[in-house]
């Protein structure tokens, strides 16, 4: 390879870079910023004016698709049985265990087990889904009742909604064009840094950045704490989720194209289990990198969209290619910039930062809040979002905890690449979160002996 060749290489490695590093740092900076303002202007102020804070009018479904989710469905029904909802339908996806039975056992009036059954069963949430919502839709027609008022929701097994959710969430469909809302996720913690991390992820960056899309009207719609309008469900198709590893994010997608409108409030949440092992949470997040770098074939229908304004593409274009632009790129890049400071530092030593020694200390902190600026905002964020909350920890804490979010990437890296390698063998993996029991901190262990022997009866049931 010639000098010339050399330079070329090096000139354009640099604009690459140059490049991922300012999409990467402009989006995450300018959605921070909108969804920090949504905050401060709803934290502690009253409803607006009109806002109403009851479900009068409004019904609600809840839908709970389920696989073996015996250890966390019981205390998620009993839940969702009081908030107000019409009804509360678990899609038992033909479980192996118990987990339709403790359902049935642990709901009142307004909670229905819906059993699926092989061949049919077990093929993705997006089926179990439709399936639900076939019986929603029968229940509809029965009563008569109108599609436009009609809200359902979709919860995970161990999905907790957060106190009066609903009428925090209802609200915000009184304007006809919204079609779907999406409540920020929290993360239930043992005291393990693995599942703080998650929060952090989760309670802090995930949610301020959705507050943010608030502005663009492009909210992603979640899992679990997901509400959509029945006639925007109904708009698309009578089976609105698809296959897809995200169905969740494909049906966002197709709603914006549609026309619909996608929100969220602060004022509502959803809290959830945190994988506690490694290899599990690389494997879900390769299953949702998976699913998210699948959406890209979306992108032509969102250009090509007259019902999306010019802000909406934008942030809709960004969105989908963080995996392509940003995580896989960077995870190559943050590598190669490693290498490259400790050779440039080899050969420079501290004369790098000047001679004097008061300089290079002034030079030493620029560079750090240069080269770090994002993590003390991300540190910043999480201790803004957790303020005033349950989950409410020091500024200091939190951006140390952000510190951390240096190596925590390399859960990102590992699964999106992981992700490509998938996509590029056609492999499409299911892989199920584990669950794991919860108890209130006051058991003792004979209660716990006691737990998990009335788990290995209703096994014992179900086989039956």
């Amino acid at each position: 390879m010639s000098w010339f060749d050399v330079r070329l290489f090096a000139g354009l490695y640099s604009a690459v870079t140059a490049a991922v590093v300012a999409v990467g740092l402009g989006y995450f900076f300018v959605w921070s910023y909108l969804g920090l303002r949504l905050l401060k202007q709803t934290r502690g102020e009253p409803f607006p004016d009109g806002e109403s804070t009851s479900s009068d009018g409004w019904h609600v479904f809840v839908l709970v698709p389920c696989l073996n989710e015996e250890r966390v469905i019981g205390a998620t029904v009993r839940s969702l049985a009081t908030t107000g909802a019409r009804r509360v339908l678990v899609i038992d996806d033909a479980s192996d265990d118990a987990t339709g039975l403790i359902a049935a056992q642990a709901g009142g009036a307004h909670v229905q087990v819906v059993r699926r059954e092989l061949p049919d069963a077990r093929r993705g949430k997006g089926p179990a889904l439709n399936h639900g919502l076939a019986v929603v839709r029968a229940d509809v027609a029965r009563h008569e009742l109108d599609p436009d008022r009609v809200i359902v929701c979709v919860m995970d097994a161990d999905g907790r909604l957060s106190a009066d959710a609903l009428s925090h969430v209802l609200p915000l469909f009184d304007d006809p064009r919204v079609g779907g809302a999406q409540v920020a996720v929290q993360i239930r913690r043992n005291g393990r840094l693995i599942t703080r991390m998650q929060d952090f992820e989760f309670w802090g960056l995930s949610a301020v950045s959705q507050f943010g899309r608030r502005s663009s009207s492009t909210v992603s719609l979640g899992g679990n704490g997901q509400f959509t309008r029945l006639s925007a469900l109904l708009s698309l198709s009578e089976e609105p989720w698809g296959r897809c590893m995200t169905e969740d994010l494909e049906l966002a997608l197709d709603l914006l194209q549609a026309g619909w409108r996608l929100d969220t409030t602060p004022r509502a949440w959803v809290t959830q289990q945190a994988v506690d092992r490694y290899g599990p949470l690389i494997r879900q997040r390769a299953r949702w990198f998976q699913g998210h770098m699948s959406c890209v074939r979306h992108l032509p229908g969102i250009w090509r969209s007259r019902k999306l304004d010019a802000l909406a593409v934008l942030e809709l274009t960004l969105y989908l290619g963080v995996p392509w632009v940003l995580v896989l790129p960077w995870s190559l890049m943050f590598h190669v910039g490693i290498v490259q400071s400790l050779l440039a530092y080899d050969r420079e030593g501290l004369s790098l930062l000047g001679s004097d020694g008061g300089v290079r200390v002034v030079a030493g902190i620029v560079l750090y809040l240069i080269s770090f600026g994002p993590i003390l905002t991300a540190g910043y964020l999480y201790y803004k979002r957790c303020f005033g909350t349950a989950s409410h920890i020091g500024f200091v804490k939190s951006v140390t905890l952000a510190h951390l979010l240096i190596l925590w990437n390399y859960v990102a890296y590992f699964a999106c690449w992981l992700a490509l390698l998938r996509l590029t063998r056609r492999r499409q993996v299911w892989d199920k979160t584990a669950r794991s029991v919860e108890l209130p901190a006051s058991r003792t262990r004979p209660a716990l002996a006691a737990a998990e022997s009335s788990s290995k009866m209703s096994q014992e049931v179900a086989g039956k």
